[in-house]
């Protein structure tokens, strides 16, 4: 499992090379950049006979909203149509935000793979919020004190987007945990659904950047969204010269829009 990051091939031949050598990890890269059935030809190498494996490319919007080489993305997309609906040697699921899907539509074999193989995924509803709150803290022993997810589930409502909060909360309370519990004091103290988004943006546009950065990282938040009647992210703002040193600083989301009193 993977997401595109800055560099998709890079990510991808880092995925697959994990638990071998970096040289393995270059060499691969270097494959996948010339040779769009590169993909296709490392799984068949590494893959035991009997098995099918299956590749996983999360948030795959990244490709678009980070990754700004052209050529980078065509292979990207090449190398997983090659290994997945065309080889035939793996399953590769990609998981694409509904307002990305449009972007999709330059690579013409990508475009005809969706229009073929699509599942429209809707709002987890209160029992799916429930089980993923629960069940990788139970698959991992941690506790969760009775009546926390009860005030999670509800703090989260109906509201479209609240999957990043409810994360970074779970993240925050975490952190306060007692031993192998979460508590609600914890949850509490980390400012709850939407505090706990706006103290740890507040804390990092402080802290981690210089005053110039903070007045660089003002105008590229204001370039991001659009308002109306609510915040939406536009896209990508071009990248200023003095963007380097806080590039790495991930604040840009539509959460982060409507929790953190700044950027509001």
């Amino acid at each position: 499992m993977l997401t595109p990051t800055i560099h998709p091939l890079e990510a991808l031949a880092a995925a697959l090379t994990r638990e071998g050598s970096s040289g393995g990890a270059v060499s691969l890269l270097d494959e996948l950049a010339r040779d769009p059935r590169a993909l296709r030809l490392h799984l068949q190498r590494v893959t035991p006979p009997g098995q099918h494996p299956i590749l996983i490319v999360d948030q795959f919007e990244e490709l678009f909203t980070l990754c700004h080489q052209p050529f980078e993305r065509e292979a990207f997309v090449d190398n997983l149509l090659g290994a997945g609906p065309a080889g035939g040697v793996a399953t590769v699921l990609i998981a694409l935000r509904a307002d990305f899907y449009a972007h999709c539509a330059q690579f013409a074999d990508l475009r005809q793979a969706l229009a073929e193989h699509q599942e429209y995924l809707g709002p987890m509803g209160p029992d799916e919020l429930r089980r993923a709150i629960e069940r990788p803290a139970k698959h991992d022993s941690w506790l969760l004190e009775p009546e926390l997810v009860d005030v999670l589930l509800r703090e989260v409502g109906d509201e479209p987007g609240a999957l990043p909060l409810l994360s970074h909360a779970l993240l925050e309370t975490w952190r306060r945990r007692s031993g192998r519990q979460l508590s609600l004091r914890g949850y509490a103290e980390s400012g709850g659904m939407r505090g706990a988004l706006a103290r740890t943006a507040e804390t990092v546009f402080r802290e981690r950047l210089t005053p110039a950065q903070q007045v660089v990282a003002r105008r590229v938040f204001v370039r991001l969204t659009e308002l109306g009647r609510a915040p939406r992210i536009r896209g990508v703002a071009p990248r200023p010269p003095s963007w380097s040193p806080i590039r790495r600083t991930n604040l840009s989301s539509e959460p982060c829009c409507t929790s953190w009193p700044r950027r509001a």
